[in-house]
């Protein structure tokens, strides 16, 4: 068993040119409140910065946000890889095993389809004590919202649960929030049919209230990996995941993020 600090519950989030996410899980207790719900709503995005997506590529788009100053994650989390993230993980805190978790379900699908879902806007800027900022719901990409949501819709092959697993052949949705416009033709055009691993919470730990049926990617999609015909899963856009000395990235076998964890050890003060 290894042993490790516990982190801290929070860290700063920038201000300038940052987007704090509607929410980023990252470890929950067993009743489903999230240590890591990111409270504040979004500052004002950098002058200059465009505000709808240039790449082509999902996972560049959500790398672009992160380089642009968006916080994907409001925690330090527990885990240091994608199988330490799993739903299966048990954790220990100072010698007594906790109730607490970092993701709710781990899926292996193939994507149908993707769609645009709704814009979202904070009109009274961020959030402080005891003023709420008004987050107002639009459509999609909307002229005058902060953020916009992706939907994706995929087919599952195999998945791992904290409660219940789902079928081969469920289908699923997945959000992503992205800052300004979402490129939608280009993710439309070349995402369908790519085999995907994901780390999901469920909506209730999500940022996609309205929608419920509809799973948050953990690290506000970090944690959406691809396949290849190899089944090696790498995680393009996840900034912490397997790298080589180079800083290439490195794939994982689906075998081994299927592998059991040995339970981690946490210390807390």
């Amino acid at each position: 068993m290894r042993s490790r600090p516990a982190p801290a519950r929070s860290r700063a989030l920038p201000l300038a040119g940052c987007l704090a996410l509607l929410l980023a899980p990252a470890c929950s207790g067993q009743d489903g409140e999230s240590r890591a719900k990111a409270s504040r709503a979004p500052a004002t995005a950098t002058a200059g910065t465009p505000a709808a997506a240039t790449a082509g590529s999902l996972w560049s788009a959500i790398s672009r946000d992160r380089a642009r100053g968006v916080a994907h994650s409001s925690s330090a989390p527990w885990y240091r890889t994608a199988r330490e993230a799993m739903p299966t993980t048990v954790f220990r805190v100072n010698g007594v095993m906790d109730n607490r978790y970092v993701s709710d379900l781990f899926v292996v699908a193939r994507v149908t389809s993707v769609e645009g879902g709704r814009s979202y806007s904070w009109p009274n800027g961020p959030d402080v004590a005891g003023a709420p900022s008004g987050k107002k719901v639009h459509a999609f990409n909307a002229s005058d919202a902060d953020v916009s949501t992706v939907y994706i819709t995929a087919t599952v092959e195999r998945s791992v649960a904290r409660a219940s697993d789902l079928p081969a052949g469920t289908s699923v949705r997945l959000g992503i929030t992205m800052l300004g416009k979402a490129d939608l033709k280009s993710f439309q055009a070349d995402v369908p049919g790519t085999r995907i691993a994901a780390l999901l919470v469920a909506n209730e730990r999500s940022a996609y209230p309205e929608d419920p049926d509809v799973f948050g990617i953990l690290e506000n999609g970090d944690l959406l990996g691809r396949i290849d015909d190899q089944d090696v899963v790498t995680f393009p856009a996840w900034e912490r995941g397997p790298r080589d000395g180079a800083g290439a990235l490195v794939g994982v076998p689906l075998t081994e993020l299927l592998s059991p964890v040995t339970p981690i050890a946490v210390k807390s003060p």
